[in-house]
């Protein structure tokens, strides 16, 4: 099954990607029966970033080829949206390198979802951004119904900007603070402190961009409860949870996510998560 399909109102047509002996590919768009004239989507599953964006050019070239006159490339989660800026001598900046790749395939639109920072949208052509605030909200009726009264928690300072929108949508007066600490020679996070602990009580939604292993979302989760949460849930608009959920079942009490990226997870796995 191709992870890539094209859409047009209330009609999709699925793509489907020949593998040549060499490891190269070509695509066909299947019954491609849509009209020329109206706006078409092409919509992506992230498998294999490398592969996706060949993938992507692949079938806008197709596309251009039929002559739609206005092609929307539904991107979702940026890749390499993390990597967004030179880490050491001799290294490029991965986002950039990705964004003019999907520049040149000129699509008259590239829709993202809660970028990881204003990097990326500030390197794509075209760009509309659909905002953290407004994902969350499409989906606080599902977390309302696990967690009735909660207040929001930013895991980091990087989280800060994004959480205060995310607050005034929901008409809450506050939120929690929290840092991650990092072992300098490594990078990796190996506790979580929180700035202000007045409001923590009930319980408290971390919202963040990205889950990838989760192990700073365990930690964070702990100190929360330490602190008098009683339930702690975690919201993340591209989950990825590369080590698994059971890293996190001790702790989180409920997942949401907006999407997910790569093969590790899947939404039956978060049901029933959130169903034990």
């Amino acid at each position: 099954m191709s992870n890539i399909t094209i859409h047009q109102n209330n009609k999709t047509i699925s793509v489907s990607f020949t593998t040549f002996s060499d490891g190269s590919e070509t695509c066909h768009l299947v019954g491609c029966t849509l009209d020329p004239r109206n706006t078409v989507w092409v919509n992506i599953d992230h498998e294999d970033s490398t592969r996706d964006l060949i993938r992507i050019g692949l079938v806008k070239d197709a596309l251009s080829r039929e002559k739609y006159q206005f092609v929307s490339l539904n991107l979702g989660y940026m890749l390499q949206a993390r990597a967004d800026r030179v880490f050491g001598g001799g290294m490029p900046i991965p986002v950039k390198v990705f964004s003019d790749i999907i520049n040149s395939y000129n699509f008259d639109e590239v829709i993202i979802r809660d970028p990881h920072s204003d990097v990326s949208s500030a390197l794509l052509n075209n760009v509309t951004v659909i905002h953290q605030q407004e994902l969350l909200g499409n989906h606080i009726r599902q977390i309302k119904q696990k967690m009735p009264v909660i207040t929001l928690c930013a895991p980091d300072l990087g989280a800060t900007k994004k959480i205060f929108d995310s607050v005034q949508m929901l008409g809450h007066e506050t939120y929690i603070q929290a840092v991650k600490i990092r072992d300098v020679k490594t990078g990796n996070i190996i506790k979580c402190e929180i700035i202000d602990t007045e409001a923590i009580g009930g319980d408290v939604l971390i919202v963040d961009d990205i889950s990838d292993g989760g192990a700073s979302f365990k930690f964070l989760a702990q100190k929360l409860k330490e602190k008098g949460a009683e339930r702690v849930g975690l919201f993340v608009t591209h989950a990825i949870f590369s080590k698994g959920l059971e890293i996190l079942e001790k702790d989180i009490d409920f997942i949401f996510c907006n999407d997910i990226i790569g093969t590790y997870i899947n939404r039956e796995d978060v049901r029933k998560f959130n169903e034990r």
